[in-house]
């Protein structure tokens, strides 16, 4: 298989993880969380194939009330914005961070739309698709780096979700992902770090929130 496609089915994969952790109710350990939200990411990617193939908003749509509220938005838009977080306002960071979370969700919903097919020849009858490879401690601010391996070719895809306790809803969250040599935040870092420089962070949320408003008009 080629990389192109390897990268895009652990991304279809790691999303459908994301959005199906509505069914997880009670706290559980992170090695828990992860392998019981991926087993449930394949039963939602098959109920809801043919509808995600078929219009981009309702795997948008899906994503988005499903993840949003399983994912430390706050946090994740801070390790991004880097130092160009230092002194803004909450409601600066709190601005940004929606209109990040609508832009990289079209942007996955969309890739996931458009590869579906792919992902679903991946897991359908491949037996253990997912398995944990390993679990840190708890660090001294409750982070956690849960490394999973997805067996969808040879060799396997080496996936690694980074999770925060959420002390007050005693929850564990998601704010970074990593895989085939892709990091999340540090992916959104590089481009958006350049635009803040040239534009200053509200000339980057400006941009952002043009290209959501403009993006399902074409």
């Amino acid at each position: 298989m080629k990389t192109r496609y390897r990268g895009l089915i652990a991304a279809g994969l790691a999303v459908l993880l994301l959005l199906a952790s509505f069914g997880a109710q009670a706290k559980k350990n992170p090695e828990e969380l992860i392998q019981g939200l991926f087993d449930e990411a394949v039963d939602v990617l098959l109920e809801n194939r043919d509808a995600i193939t078929e219009d981009r908003r309702v795997a948008f749509d899906l994503i988005d009330e499903i993840l949003s509220p399983h994912v430390e938005y706050n946090l994740m838009s801070r390790l991004i914005l880097g130092r160009h977080a230092r002194g803004a306002s909450d409601e600066t960071i709190d601005r940004f961070a929606d209109a990040f979370r609508e832009n990289a969700i079209r942007t996955y919903s969309g890739t996931l739309s458009d590869h579906v097919d792919d992902v679903v020849r991946a897991v359908d009858g491949n037996g253990q698709v997912m398995e944990i490879v390993r679990v840190s401690d708890p660090d001294s601010r409750n982070r956690v780096q849960v490394q999973t391996r997805l067996n969808i070719d040879n060799p396997a895809v080496p996936v690694n979700y980074e999770l925060i306790l959420d002390e007050e809803h005693d929850a564990w969250r998601i704010y970074n992902i990593s895989l085939e040599g892709f990091n999340f935040v540090i992916n959104y870092r590089n481009e958006y770090g350049s635009v803040a420089d040239r534009h200053g962070l509200d000339g980057l949320i400006e941009r952002l929130e043009d290209r959501n408003a403009r993006a399902w008009s074409n």
